[in-house]
């Protein structure tokens, strides 16, 4: 069966759905520990009860997320279906994350309950809008086109959230006449624009899916783990991305620390998180330029990292200097965003590759296993941070000495610029899928196709 073409239509909209995934991560991960302590007042313990219990949760729906979508079919589409499901789950769903009663526990078992439904749901639409790419077309240009549309929408949504979010959000507390309350009215426009995007993503995906993954017969959990575990360029990706995400999970972790107690000026970094978000949608726009350049997605990926990795290394050398640190990592943003779209394809390789070996497609598993690094990332970033702080002995509110100042500064810049060489090296010494083969292993496919129709 010959694939619909793939209309202007599809192409500017394919990847909205990564906007609204944006805005309700961003909101979460600035706003959701400080929302539990210093406006719902939660007990300290409860608090990391509440962690513990929805990382639990995250973490086991974000990896078993691929398979949700492989096992279950709907009358909308494979893929699609999950656009209009989680539009409406997270709709009613996350808006609990940021409630507060008057019963402690009451409070506690809304919050995990709105946490891990609404991010459950949000990862399955993000993967199966990952996953639409692989489906619609075979031609690695147009899926790299496609990767960098989805980056500039994250990019976009992200400098949306950098200038906009901090004045929406007083301007709900003055509304409600309460700063608490305005949390909650927040995450009511958060999750209808998650919403609103999805719904897009459903309707300019209309007809683009196809039958063949679906009438293939399902395989079990454990049989499905088997063959992940017979896709070495897919498991060395996933380590490649899971020691890149710690390090920039780390940085963005650290951020408010290194302008708060190592230079002393805390207003920069609305600066930093506005700048960085530019240079990422300018390098997600400059991505699709690159791929009529270097068709390699390899090698354009190793391009893309390493000058990344040097000019935050660079940074390092001026630590103690915010403006210089903002700048270079501003450029180094700018590749950031650009190698960021080009791990989509790598993942799509590997899936071209396991299709190849296997002689079934289980795209939705492999796009799946995206989250995964992500998941451990945000776990080991917290442990991390929290690990260093203490060894510095960094009390909120309290004056740091000039050591704990400098370690700071090198973790925010020294860090991710490591990490980002090392996940680059193991790319480069683990992950063999260059275009000749890959080349090679879509031909062999498109010939089983045709053979057996």
């Amino acid at each position: 069966m010959a694939k619909k073409e793939v209309s202007n239509l599809f192409k500017f909209f394919y990847g909205i759905g990564n906007g609204g995934f944006t805005l309700l991560t961003s909101f979460e991960g600035y706003f959701f520990i400080a929302f539990m302590t210093d406006y719902a007042k939660l007990p300290l313990g409860v608090i990391a009860l509440i962690l513990a219990v929805t990382s639990i949760g995250d973490f086991i729906f974000g990896t078993l997320s691929g398979y949700i979508i492989y096992r279950f079919d709907f009358k909308w589409g494979k893929y699609r279906s999950w656009f209009l499901l989680s539009a409406i789950f997270v709709l009613i769903s996350f808006t609990f994350m940021f409630v507060s009663f008057s019963s402690i526990w009451l409070t506690a078992v809304l919050i995990c309950a709105g946490f891990i439904v609404s991010h459950a749901f949000a990862t399955i639409a993000q993967i199966s809008n990952l996953s639409m790419m692989v489906t619609v077309t075979d031609d690695a240009v147009l899926r790299g086109k496609l990767a960098g549309r989805r980056s500039q929408y994250t990019a976009l949504f992200s400098i949306l959230f950098s200038v906009g979010a901090y004045p929406l959000l007083g301007l709900m507390g003055k509304l409600a006449g309460s700063e608490m309350v305005g949390f909650t009215l927040m995450a009511v426009i958060i999750s209808v624009l998650f919403a609103a995007t999805f719904m897009i993503a459903y309707k300019t995906t209309e007809g683009y899916e196809h039958t063949e993954a679906v009438k293939q017969s399902p395989i079990g959990l454990f049989k499905m783990l088997g063959v992940v575990a017979k896709n070495p360029p897919l498991l060395m990706l996933m380590l490649s991305d899971l020691v890149r995400g710690v390090g920039g999970m780390t940085m963005m972790g650290f951020a408010f620390y290194y302008y708060t107690y190592s230079v002393k000026m805390p207003s920069l970094m609305v600066v930093h998180m506005t700048l960085s978000s530019i240079g990422g949608l300018i390098g997600a726009t400059l991505v699709h330029y690159l791929d009529k350049i270097v068709r390699d997605v390899k090698l354009r990926y190793l391009f893309l990292a390493s000058a990344s990795a040097i000019l935050m290394f660079a940074a390092s050398f001026f630590s103690m200097n915010p403006y210089i640190v903002i700048s270079l990592y501003a450029l180094s943003f700018v590749f950031s965003g650009a190698s960021i779209a080009t791990t989509a394809l790598l993942y799509a390789n590997t899936s071209i590759y396991c299709e190849w070996k296997t002689g079934n497609s289980y795209a939705s598993v492999i796009m799946g296993l995206t989250e995964m690094p992500i998941k451990i990332s945000i776990f080991l970033k917290g442990l991390l941070i929290a690990a260093i702080l203490s060894l510095l002995s960094v009390v909120a509110g309290q004056e740091t000495t000039a050591h704990a100042n400098f370690v700071i500064s090198k973790v925010f810049t020294l860090g991710p610029a490591c990490t980002t060489t090392i996940a680059g090296l193991i790319v480069f010494f683990f992950y063999p899928l260059n275009q000749p083969k890959l080349d090679t292993y879509q031909k062999e496919i498109d010939e089983r196709k045709l053979a057996s129709c």
